[in-house]
């Protein structure tokens, strides 16, 4: 399959597999992912955010052979930042989502027969029962009404260029439109591959349409959705040039391609509730703002915007628990262990960047001593900051391998929170507290060439990349680089990346099982730890890891521009080759390959 990046002056065609995809997002939340090899999961369609919950409307939109078989191989994909388009035996279409209506523009080179596939439901939704579909017409817009129970109606509006009278029926329609009204059972490959059940669901083809232009809206109430539909398909133009990103220098060759890809991929992932910013940490998946997630991006996205990365940081600090924890998520029970000590260490960039004022410093200080209260009161112990089970980054278990008690990568957060208290505050107690647990970490931890994952656990495991990323004045230069050098031994993969744990571990597992969790963080490689490690090698000897440096970076361009979801960088990749693996697109990814390519390019 030929891919395709357009830019200003500049286009990038390179030939790749077929297992390709294409992801679109806007401000509202809402969401396109679509394959190149026909539908292959339910996480894949047409996605409308409402009240932070993404609503799968379309399942599948495809051309029509003369056979009557929906068309599912492609010849070719398009990336032009503001929309796709993909190449079949029976012509292009293209794909795009206004920035700021719940609507789909969908279009042909020429008119061809459009099936329309519906599976109307809340994203993790599995009832199959008691759903009904109604349609018809009014005023020369199609109407699709879906009831499920007792929930709220969904109504989806549907403005085309072809044949559309003004009736209320549609069987008088003629050639315009043919109804299907047919339940079919779809099989997804995709979730099969990942351990994702069920594998299969009932789905609706709605409708076979005969039209070049299509408008998609969809609401709880028809006027809203019909109103829109017209809307966007009679300024369709001006919302497409609303839809491209702006202030992004485009790119002149593949190396910036890749960079900027995933500055947009970056920006993309922004959406707006209650009024307030955020930045969701992948898609389809993790839709929400998770704590962790969006900490660890935000010094990327106040490169491309500032305010909102600030005011981003700003409101997060006042969801700090009593405790010192912020939970996962807003509204989630579980609690992110780091998320919390991200924030300051964001905090603490913003300052050095000048990005806050005096009394925005005053704020940053009020809350960092009360999270550092709670923390003493609630997670402290001998002086070492303690987790839970399955609270750190690598929140996944298996064979009761939790990463609880005092973890490495969690310490050096605390001592940098101690750091940027004294710093701000000038008060001795926390130059005292830096200091002791310094020493502690020192005695307990290291024993060169290692830098322990744990208190007593010498598993070697990449985290001591985040904690010399976060505190690098726990050791020594030359320490450093000692224990660089022995987790390189244990962790490096040759085509760029670094695995989650001793690839001599009885726990490694070298191909990624999906939402099983034996491979997660047991093998798999992480491209936003990858990135991060890639910044930490450069700072203690550029020189030494510059191979090492540039295939992690290499790795990262390469799913960018060829793999997964065009145009954005994936979660993970198995350790044994590279691949575009977990989630299609993850905010941190994205933002640490941006951080690293700033600093070392």
């Amino acid at each position: 399959m030929k891919i395709i990046h357009s830019f200003e002056n500049f286009k990038i065609e390179k030939e790749a597999d077929n297992k390709l995809g294409f992801l679109l997002t806007n401000p509202l939340g809402d969401f396109l992912w679509f394959g190149t090899v026909g539908p292959a999961s339910r996480f894949q369609g047409w996605f409308v955010s409402s009240e932070a919950k993404p609503y799968r409307i379309i399942e599948n939109i495809a051309l029509v052979d003369a056979t009557g078989a929906e068309i599912s191989a492609f010849s070719e994909i398009e990336n032009n930042l503001f929309g796709v388009s993909r190449k079949s035996v029976a012509g292009r279409e293209t794909f795009f989502l206004p920035r700021n209506c719940h609507s789909l523009v969908y279009k042909t080179d020429s008119k061809n027969k459009v099936r329309l596939t519906l599976d109307v439901k809340e994203i993790y939704e599995s009832k199959e029962l008691g759903r009904n579909y109604e349609i018809g017409l009014e005023k020369g817009v199609l109407i699709v009404k879906f009831n499920q129970d007792n929930e709220p109606a969904v109504y989806v509006a549907i403005k085309s260029d072809g044949a559309c009278p003004n009736d209320q029926t549609i069987r008088s329609v003629g050639r315009g439109f043919e109804e299907k009204k047919e339940w079919i059972l779809r099989k997804y490959d995709y979730d099969k591959e990942r351990n994702s059940p069920p594998f299969e669901k009932w789905v609706y083809r709605a409708i076979d349409l005969n039209a070049s232009k299509m408008v998609f809206a969809a609401a709880f109430g028809k006027e809203a959705a019909v109103n829109e539909a017209k809307e966007v398909f009679e300024n369709s133009a001006q919302y497409k040039a609303e839809t491209r990103r702006a202030g992004l220098k485009p790119p002149k060759s593949e190396q910036e391609a890749a960079y900027f890809l995933a500055q947009n991929s970056l920006t993309g992932l922004v959406a707006i509730r209650d009024g307030l910013g955020g930045v969701r940490a992948g898609l389809p998946w993790f839709f929400q703002f998770w704590g962790r997630d969006e900490a660890i991006s935000l010094k990327a996205l106040a490169g491309l915007n500032e305010n909102l990365a600030k005011e981003i940081l700003l409101s997060r600090l006042e969801e700090i628990r009593q405790d010192g924890r912020l939970p996962s998520f807003r509204g989630s029970l579980m609690i992110g262990a780091d998320a919390a000590g991200w924030l300051f260490k964001r905090a603490a960039d913003f300052i050095d960047l000048k990005i806050v004022n005096k009394e925005e410093i005053k704020k940053v200080a009020f809350y960092l001593e009360k999270t550092i209260d709670g923390l003493l009161k609630f997670y402290t112990q001998d002086d070492f900051d303690i987790n839970g089970p399955r609270e750190t980054w690598m929140d996944s278990n298996y064979d009761n391998d939790f990463r609880e008690g005092a973890r490495i990568e969690i310490q050096a957060l605390r001592l940098n929170m101690y750091k940027l208290a004294r710093r701000l505050t000038g008060k001795e107690k926390y130059q005292v507290l830096e200091a002791t647990l310094a020493q502690r970490v020192r005695e307990k931890f290291l024993k060169l060439p290692l830098l322990a994952d744990g208190l007593e656990d010498w598993t070697v495991r990449p985290n001591i990349f985040i904690a010399y990323y976060v505190y690098p004045e726990l050791l020594k230069a030359k320490e450093w680089e000692e224990c660089f050098d022995g987790a390189l031994e244990k962790l490096w993969l040759d085509w760029g990346g670094l695995a989650t744990i001793d690839k001599n571990h009885p726990l490694f597992c070298s191909a990624h099982t999906g939402e099983f969790p034996k491979s997660y963080h047991r093998g798999d490689s992480w491209f936003w730890l990858n990135n991060l490690a890639a910044i930490a090698l450069y700072r203690v000897n550029s020189k030494k890891y510059r191979s090492y440096i540039e295939k992690i970076l290499g790795a990262s361009e390469n799913i960018i521009l060829r793999r997964g979801a065009l145009g954005h960088l994936a979660e993970l990749s198995s350790a044994q080759e590279p691949r575009a693996q977990g989630c299609p697109t993850m905010a941190w990814s994205g933002a640490m390959y941006i951080e690293a390519v700033e600093e070392i390019k």
